[in-house]
């Protein structure tokens, strides 16, 4: 990505932070916008060294950190939009990431989605540290649609925890159509930090995570080149695993992968881009997995027998 490209995409990321995403204009604005930022970003989309077409870009500003992946998925939009509107595929979705130990989701006055974040390795429900989420479907539309899922507290001091999924038809060259066939996605994932967060980041990453970097380059004359790090390559790396889940998640549902095999496929895509995103060995991730996934159905159907909620139980 060049440099000036790279500022026109930066520039669009920061016109809507998350604090004001809840607030955001109808969904004809959100719509526009969206299109948008696809058309600035569009050579970026076509020719960057991802090896997908997606482009990404991340906003340190104070005590906000904020990640966007915009991409182009192999997937009709009615696939996306059934999937990504229903609390039990997020939680799906979510348990991809190494760092999810499990997620469950429950009705009340609303949905909320508790999200359970621990260690790299296996950990058990009781040892992760629980993030209440609101599930907002802003938008649902036949054209477009916009979830969020926010929640106040996060983990290790953060607040103000979002990630928000939004989705149309790809919009085609030709003005007035698009391509009914794949669709147009793009993935906020964002929260704020205390002083107090960033000191013990900061201090994480200069020794134990000091190799620790992100995908934007910000140095192109030296070899190998020098990537974005510190907390902005901590947002890109989240960013694009979570990116990563979702597209794993839509395959899975369309060639009725198991879980099993979503695992696997999840690992394989960051195993792409080892720099960045690998942290431990496939076979431990697996066995992990399996685990969480064991446990996290077992409270999710504590959930449903105590609350009979009208949802859809997990996939097999």
């Amino acid at each position: 990505m060049t440099m000036a490209r790279f500022s026109i995409l930066l520039v669009c990321l920061m016109t809507l932070l998350p604090s004001q995403l809840a607030a955001a204009g109808p969904s004809t604005d959100a719509k526009a916008e969206l299109i948008t930022q696809f058309k600035h970003a569009r050579d970026d989309i076509t020719h960057n060294a991802f090896g997908l077409p997606l482009s990404l870009a991340s906003v340190e500003q104070d005590d906000l950190l904020q990640g966007q992946v915009l991409g182009i998925i192999e997937h009709d939009y009615a696939t996306a939009r059934a999937i990504f509107t229903r609390p039990d595929h997020w939680c799906d979705t979510l348990l991809l990431h190494l760092n999810t130990k499990a997620c469950t989701y429950q009705n009340a006055s609303a949905t909320r989605i508790d999200l359970f974040s621990g260690r790299k390795f296996y950990q058990p429900i009781k040892k992760a540290k629980p993030i209440s989420l609101d599930f907002a479907i802003i938008d649902n539309r036949d054209d477009f649609v916009r979830v969020q899922l926010h929640g106040a507290k996060g983990p290790l001091g953060t607040s103000d925890y979002a990630i928000e999924l939004s989705a149309m038809a790809l919009p085609s060259t030709k003005a007035g159509t698009a391509d009914q066939q794949r669709s147009l996605l793009r993935l906020r994932f964002s929260y704020r930090t205390t002083w107090l967060a960033r000191q013990m980041m900061n201090l994480y990453l200069s020794q134990m995570a000091r190799d620790k970097v992100g995908f934007t380059i910000v140095d192109q004359h030296q070899q190998p080149p020098v990537y974005i790090g510190g907390l902005q390559g901590i947002i890109e790396r989240n960013t694009m695993r979570y990116y990563l889940a979702i597209h794993t998640r839509l395959d899975g549902v369309k060639h009725a992968h198991s879980m099993h095999q979503q695992f696997s496929r999840w690992f394989d895509a960051t195993e792409k881009y080892h720099r960045q995103l690998h942290e431990v060995s496939k076979t431990d991730y697996l066995q992990a997995k399996q685990r969480e996934l064991a446990n996290q159905r077992d409270r999710q159907q504590l959930i449903q027998t105590a609350n009979n909620p009208r949802l859809a139980s997990f996939r097999q």
